[in-house]
């Protein structure tokens, strides 16, 4: 997600780091961020290569002040193994980022929007609805035969189709009605398509990375979720749709496998024509 950041002015600079590079990149990258003399530390992923770094720059630097954000692993244990969800309802993972903020630097209040990128793309593409209909796992994706149906039902729309350089059935959407439907999956950068995101008229997704860069740029629109616990959205302009199953949530990210006798039950119980009006209703306020 570098690329959604990268030209944020509040940010100075930021390292990225090649996974092929392996513990010889992760050392370097260690060594190059002890020589900044950072005061606060905060780690944010709790990952290996995270708390090793964190580690490197503790041992080098013992003043430093450092916060780790809890992933929750035992709620996270009792949710995906006994069924037993102990995590606030609605969960908001964006504040679950904020709050070892607030106590790191003496923080009041709640996280605002970011105030919108600029994009020197085509002004007609804020007259479309955007879609992003795919996902890093399956599971958590809404059938691409619905997306057909829902452009099929809102006829009078005009649609942007965003993905990576791998989504080639994203081309089936545009032929559904090339009049009205622009592929531009794969042929954005990143911060070309969250910049596009970000001064959208409406988007429609399921938890996606896209649907995220909305909720924090103030784009309205409407989250399809279903088997992920932790993709929930902050802000009230993001419309989440999703089934009443009891087996909702089973997974963190979309990875595993489906427990309902029907895949993607809970994806699937969410049909073009409840979206279709959702989206009707929404935009009826807006326009």
């Amino acid at each position: 997600m570098e690329g959604v950041i990268k030209n944020r002015s509040e940010i100075s600079k930021i390292w990225s780091l090649d996974r092929k590079s392996g513990i010889t990149g992760l050392m370097k990258m260690a060594k190059a961020l002890a020589s900044e003399n950072f005061t606060y530390l905060y780690d944010a992923h709790g990952s290996m290569r995270s708390t090793m770094i964190s580690f490197y720059l503790r041992m080098a630097d013992l003043s430093l002040y450092y916060k780790l954000r809890s992933k929750y692993r035992l709620k996270r244990f009792l949710l995906f193994k006994l069924g037993v969800n102990l995590f606030p309802r609605p969960y908001k993972s964006m504040l679950t980022y904020w709050e070892p903020l607030k106590e790191l630097l003496k923080l009041e209040g709640t996280p605002d929007y970011l105030e919108k990128t600029n994009f020197d793309g085509d002004p007609t593409y804020r007259d479309s609805i955007i879609l992003a209909p795919s996902a890093a796992w399956i599971m958590k994706r809404w059938p691409l035969e619905n997306f057909k149906r829902l452009i099929t039902i809102l006829s009078d729309e005009k649609f942007i189709v965003l993905g990576g350089k791998g989504d080639d059935f994203c081309e089936e959407l545009r032929e559904v009605d090339p009049k009205r439907v622009l592929n531009l999956a794969g042929k954005l950068t990143l911060d070309q398509s969250s910049a596009l995101v970000a001064n959208g008229r409406f988007i429609i997704s399921a938890d996606t990375g896209l649907i995220h860069v909305a909720d924090v740029y103030g784009t309205p629109g409407i989250m399809l979720t279903g088997p992920t616990a932790f993709g929930g959205t902050t802000f009230p302009q993001i419309s989440i749709l999703k089934a009443d199953l009891d087996c909702m949530p089973c997974t963190k990210d979309g990875r595993g496998s489906c427990s309902a006798p029907t895949y993607q039950k809970c994806m699937l119980e969410i049909t073009p024509e409840m979206v279709a009006k959702k989206v009707k209703e929404r935009l009826s306020k807006l326009d």
